[in-house]
């Protein structure tokens, strides 16, 4: 596979659209915008980027998302043994 060489402006505004994209997904957390505005900003937003920024941006979100799975993952033995302790007093 070819490593991909980003100069700064590449780094810059991948950056700045992933922490756009953060801030706006934790905002859809709490339902303090509409899922329908945030896809029409982030594709705005994204318009603007050039391809080997796009690339970077999905390589940052893909990580987030790998992040988050492994994390999930990890509690998820907890969450049921917990869950289990709770049936076997109940029971």
């Amino acid at each position: 596979m070819e490593k991909m060489e980003f100069t700064k402006d590449d780094i810059k505004a991948a950056t700045r659209y992933f922490e756009t994209y953060m801030a706006l997904r934790r905002q859809l957390d709490y339902a303090e915008v509409d899922s329908e505005d945030v896809q029409d900003y982030l594709s705005y937003r994204e318009h603007m980027l050039t391809p080997k920024q796009k690339e970077l941006v999905e390589v940052m979100v893909d990580g987030m998302m790998e992040e988050l799975r492994d994390q999930s993952a990890k509690r998820m033995p907890d969450k049921l043994n917990e869950f289990l302790s709770m049936l076997d007093g109940n029971s």
